[in-house]
């Protein structure tokens, strides 16, 4: 099996261009190029993509197809996916001949060095991506299935809780209240007195919370005796706030604040 600078090599060799074409496509020295093929050093892990994109083949190709996969833990895949669709992102503004070779890495430090910016680009067939300092996201929806969602009468109800003040702070209460490993229970009354609301105000948003899914509340009924019962709540599964809550909150707040502020923007 080649290592990666054999396969460079071989790579470049197979399309008769010389290290100082490669290196000139890609916006480094011939001297890195030579390194490289020589195995003294390996490309950085951001040129992987571009060497890929050059040569029409996958980052595991450049290893000799037999490449394991990196291991990291899963506290770990958020930043790992990010950074890699941000990579894969920004080259494909290379694909525009008016933009140098060093633009993808500019790409990637400009939207770093400012939080406030944002990125996207839309396909004509289908989806699109937007990217910023900490978020990247990928849509692949046809477009009129995008839009059907507009008549989805349950996604009025949600949308319609979420607008509602008391339903945010209650949600914001749980999350904190829950999000390490302990176990909390709360009825009504008692989060109503953490959130200045009444109790039939509370009870109607932890409904709404566990009916909307973006937590699950297991409800219990508890037997006071002389037929007095009371319902506890206890949030658990807060996983699922971090994967749909979380985004929407932060791509509502991009559209509100930060619309105008676009580092590339295509569609």
């Amino acid at each position: 099996m080649k290592n990666i600078g054999e396969q460079i090599a071989a790579l470049r060799r197979a399309r008769s261009m010389t290290q100082e074409e490669l290196a000139s496509v890609i916006g480094v020295s011939a001297q890195s190029v030579s390194k490289w093929e020589n195995s003294n050093t390996m490309p950085d892990v951001s040129l992987l993509p571009v060497l890929a994109g050059i040569f029409g083949v996958s980052i595991d190709y450049l290893f000799g197809e037999e490449r394991r996969a990196s291991s990291f833990s899963f506290n770990d895949a958020p930043e790992v996916c990010y950074r890699a669709l941000l990579e894969t992102y920004a080259g494909c503004w290379e694909c525009d001949p008016g933009i140098p070779p060093s633009a993808k890495r500019e790409f990637c430090d400009a939207l770093e060095a400012n939080p406030s910016s944002n990125s996207g680009v839309c396909s004509d067939r289908r989806g699109a991506v937007f990217a910023d300092s900490g978020f990247a996201y990928v849509s692949r929806l046809e477009n009129r299935d995008a839009l059907a969602l507009l008549g989805d009468p349950e996604l009025g109800t949600f949308f319609s809780s979420l607008g509602r003040p008391s339903f945010r702070q209650i949600v914001k209460l749980l999350w904190e209240e829950c999000a390490g490993d302990s176990v909390k229970s709360f009825t009504a009354a008692s989060v109503a007195d953490r959130c200045g609301l009444t109790v039939e105000e509370a009870a109607r948003e932890l409904h709404e919370i566990a009916g909307c899914r973006i937590m699950y509340l297991e409800e219990r009924t508890v037997d006071l005796g002389g037929g007095e019962t009371l319902a506890v709540f206890s949030p658990w599964n807060l996983y699922q706030t971090r994967l749909f809550l979380f985004p929407i909150l932060h791509l509502a707040d991009r559209m509100l604040h930060a619309s105008s502020s676009w580092y590339c923007l295509r569609g």
